[in-house]
């Protein structure tokens, strides 16, 4: 309760002010995010004074433990660091990554208890940011392109259609195959490595946690895997320490034909939502918005979306 007192009215200031001045200014400005760090650091650093006082003096009457503080300033450590990576790969803006580390903060621990990695309980806000915010711009594209299909097939021949359709095929299908060959891959090492290890993540969502990143980072996973033979290597290699620890058990081949068929499905999700997605996402976007959103959902569920499922 006390660390409610002392945190959310300032969070929900920030998040507040943060995603008025990127929707209208288009930008997040420092002053909150040194506001916002500031306000953490000085008030975790007086309870942490506090609660060694406390104990020196051998009093029965705990605020908050040393621990807690620790795992606050671990976490707040990894939310930089992706925070960091996601800027790098241009996923978002420097403004965003800087805001995502304020409210990694400012968020008490208490409403990541369904959190879905240890040690990086903001992870969940981070899915429930790009939940958000993916969910708005697949249903915005869904409708245009209902829009567009309605035109383009009132204006256009349907043979005309067909025939210009195939001929993009038949000029890319390789490029198609290629990618699609890639992803079908990378899902079925992921569900390899989920039916023998299991317990990933607290929520045992963890196919869906990865179709999630996989749609996230998609640009740059199509520069990593360009070369098909390095993919394929890679995919040998993992096949090969599989059957190695399995000593050629026979359902090993059962789990390779089962998560063949699973990452056909996850392939399937992967590549239709990647075309709704595409092309919108290159709009400049009030992201301040969907993190402020990510983080009242985190505080409503007490977890991510996943969980829901």
């Amino acid at each position: 309760m006390l660390l409610d007192l002392l945190f959310l009215p300032v969070l929900f200031f920030i998040g507040i002010i943060t995603s008025y001045e990127d929707l209208k200014e288009g930008k997040i400005k420092n002053k909150w995010i040194v506001f916002g760090l500031s306000w953490a650091l000085t008030i975790y650093c007086l309870l942490l004074i506090l609660a060694l006082i406390l104990k020196r003096f051998s009093l029965n009457f705990s605020i908050i433990s040393p621990f807690y503080i620790f795992k606050v300033l671990i976490n707040s450590s990894i939310a930089f660091i992706s925070g960091y990576l996601l800027w790098y790969f241009n996923l978002w803006s420097a403004g965003d990554a800087k805001l995502f580390f304020v409210f990694s903060l400012l968020l008490p621990l208490k409403y990541y208890w369904k959190s879905t990695l240890p040690y990086f309980y903001s992870f969940t806000l981070l899915i429930n940011t790009f939940v958000l915010a993916l969910s708005f711009l697949l249903i915005q594209n869904l409708l245009s392109l209902r829009k567009l299909i309605l035109s383009f097939l009132k204006s256009t021949n349907l043979e005309t259609v067909k025939k210009s359709f195939t001929q993009h095929f038949k000029k890319n299908y390789i490029e198609y195959l290629k990618e699609g060959g890639s992803f079908l891959l990378i899902f079925t090492i992921f569900q390899l490595i989920w039916s023998e290890f299991g317990n990933l993540t607290a929520e045992k969502k963890g196919p869906l946690v990865f179709l999630l990143f996989l749609i996230i980072l998609r640009k740059m996973l199509k520069l990593i895997f360009k070369n098909i033979w390095l993919l394929i290597l890679i995919t040998l290699i993992f096949l090969g320490i599989f059957l190695f620890l399995n000593n050629f058990k026979q359902n090993f081949f059962y789990n390779v034909l089962f998560s063949l068929k699973t990452s056909i499905f996850y392939t399937f999700l992967f590549f239709i939502f990647s075309s709704l997605l595409s092309g919108e996402e290159e709009k400049k976007h009030p992201f301040a918005i969907w993190l402020f959103g990510g983080v009242l959902i985190t505080i409503f569920l007490k977890g991510s979306f996943l969980s829901l499922i």
